[in-house]
């Protein structure tokens, strides 16, 4: 029997490069690789694990602006192990409010 997936994203998702996303920065100044954004989160990469259920505050460094959102933390798992820099973390961030200024620029 062929399974059905389905899709529970409400918001499209745009990756940082078509979002021209230059920097990501958690306060109080740790950076993340962003992987992907919507208006109502994103999924990022550090080498540092976030805890989930942390509330977090995140600066978007775009081409034309910043924006800045809070957050809180919905998961974080491990991406990769690397053999001299240890593991590399992936966590889904939700925003507080959706953000729908961050989708403008895509």
């Amino acid at each position: 029997m062929a399974r059905t997936i389905v899709e529970r994203r409400h918001d499209r998702r745009c990756t940082a490069a078509a979002l021209r996303v230059s920097q990501a920065t958690l306060r109080p100044g740790r950076d993340v690789q962003v992987i992907d954004l919507s208006a109502a989160g994103a999924q990022v990469q550090s080498e540092r694990p976030l805890r989930p259920g942390s509330r977090v505050h995140v600066r978007f460094v775009l081409a034309s602006c910043s924006v800045s959102v809070a957050a809180h933390v919905v998961r974080c798992s491990v991406w990769a192990l690397h053999p001299e820099n240890g593991a590399t973390y992936r966590s889904a961030l939700h925003f507080d409010e959706r953000c729908i200024r961050l989708m403008e620029f895509s």
